[in-house]
């Protein structure tokens, strides 16, 4: 399976952007002024605890009073009179955040990214016109950085927007999003990339998601509704020990990327109706049983794995995808046969490895972006169809079935380096190689019947010499017609 990584998230709420521009201008044009003495005070702590010396840039920091809106990164209101946000983005930043922290009253903005953080998170509680808080890690945690402690609750922050701790080393249990005086206006809540346990709170009090991402933590029990959350575009929960169903994102209209893969959760959803914007949903590697919902309602689908379950029924059909790359449903119980996938011109990967399908390959026609074909270890028969039609091909498996007839030519696919058409029944020549296009080891033709003629390119590709020994009893006798004992 090629793998489908989520780091790229949706970027903050257009809205939200032109905000936080608008604000980041107000300290260019703030006067010399003194902000009050508590203020410059949280920034001093800052500068102290921070390692200055290491920063990439600190202009001005550590200036008189009335130049703290000068200082690099430091945000104020139009007339200089509050600090409004301190934002500093791959600064080299080194430390703990002060505890002076929780006493900023007026702060509306912490961007602190990738940087290198330790030590707790002190309580926000107080900082009632926090929209922004961003304090994610810039190296690897093994490495011994990252926020540590408890996840601070956001009980009486109803303007924060975005509250983003991802690779850090917290733990404990996601606090409960307040049913009053709650974060009404919360749009973004991720906590990946943790050390978190327990089970994650309902949302119904947080209306206004448009994305959650919890993966790689320790979470378990079920994950709660997301009916309600018409605004979402992206969930994250992949990695943790989440059980139950999974959540049904039917109906949500804004919906666009969904990942619950390597979990422990054991029923499929039953309908994917009305996801106009859904191009992503990966639920690999849990004990999903059940069927997969039809995929009419899905038209911008581009990636679809729900490999490593136990899934039944048949495959869905693809003619109102269009858009499909990559598809996984290998290592269930599925049955029935192949859809058609002629003629998806965006389709790079189709996998259906491990089940049990029977009938026939579809047409392989006009596919001029698959890479990756694999339907082996199921029970299709008839013949392979001509491979022409997949110019970029780089894999090919279809071994362990019950196909007949001759191994389709390979000549003309120059990128192709892996080829598996063993354990069927395949009869005639080898086909045709490109020589040293196949990775060495990586093919194979046997078992079958095919006529031992030999071939150094066949030897390589599939490490065997000759190439046909596996493909009988007696390998060291050939005759043009095919095997014959001495």
């Amino acid at each position: 399976m090629i793998p489908f990584r989520h780091s790229r998230r949706p970027a903050a709420a257009p809205g939200l952007a032109r905000w936080l521009l608008a604000l980041a201008l107000t300290a260019v044009s703030a006067a010399a002024h003194a902000v009050p003495a508590s203020e410059r005070a949280f920034l001093l702590d800052f500068y102290a605890d921070m390692h200055p010396e290491y920063w990439f840039d600190r202009s001005n920091w550590g200036g008189p009073a009335g130049t703290e809106c000068t200082w690099y990164g430091v945000i104020c209101d139009g007339a200089g009179d509050h600090v409004l946000g301190l934002e500093m983005v791959r600064n080299n930043v080194w430390g703990t955040l002060p505890a002076s922290l929780s006493e900023q009253t007026q702060l509306k903005i912490l961007r602190l990214p990738l940087n290198f953080f330790e030590g707790p998170i002190p309580p926000l509680d107080a900082l009632v016109n926090l929209v922004v808080f961003e304090a994610t890690q810039q190296v690897n945690t093994a490495e011994g950085y990252g926020l540590t402690g408890p996840l601070p609750s956001l009980a009486g922050l109803s303007r924060l927007r975005i509250f983003d701790v991802n690779h850090n080393r917290l733990e404990g249990s996601i606090p409960p999003f307040p049913v009053e005086n709650g974060p009404v206006a919360l749009e973004q809540y991720i906590v990946a990339y943790n050390r978190l346990d327990g089970t994650i709170p309902s949302l119904d009090s947080a209306p206004t998601l448009t994305l959650i991402d919890v993966s790689s933590n320790a979470l378990t029990g079920s994950f709660p509704s997301l009916a309600h959350l018409s605004d979402l575009t992206f969930v994250g929960a992949n990695s943790n020990q989440l059980s139950g169903p999974l959540p049904s994102i039917a109906g949500l209209p804004r919906m666009k990327e969904f990942y619950a893969r390597d979990n422990q959760f054991d029923r499929m959803v039953s309908s994917f109706a009305d996801l106009p914007a859904l191009e992503v949903y990966d639920v690999a590697f849990n004990r999903l049983e059940g069927p997969i919902p039809a995929l009419d309602q899905v038209p911008r689908l581009r990636v679809f794995y729900a490999n490593d379950n136990a899934l039944v029924g048949t495959l869905p059909t693809f003619e109102a995808t269009p858009e499909l790359v990559h598809f996984d449903a290998s290592n269930n119980h599925l049955t029935g046969r192949l859809p058609e996938i002629a003629g998806l011109a965006s389709m790079g990967t189709f996998h259906a490895a491990n089940n049990q399908l029977s009938g026939g390959i579809p047409s392989l026609a006009d596919l001029p972006m698959m890479n990756s074909f694999d339907v082996s270890h199921n029970r299709l028969g008839g013949t392979i169809p001509v491979l022409n039609g997949m110019p970029r091909l780089g894999s090919f498996k279809v071994n362990d079935n019950h196909l007949s007839g001759t191994a389709p030519r390979v000549a003309i696919l120059h990128m192709l380096l892996s080829y598996d058409v063993s354990d069927n029944r395949l009869t005639g020549p080898p086909p045709a190689i490109v020589p040293g296009s196949i990775r060495p080891g990586a093919t194979a033709l046997c078992p079958n019947h095919l006529d031992p003629e030999p071939s150094v390119q066949w030897d390589q590709a599939t490490g065997e010499t000759p190439w046909y020994q596996a493909c009988t009893a007696f390998p060291d006798v050939i005759w043009a017609g095919g095997f014959e004992a001495p």
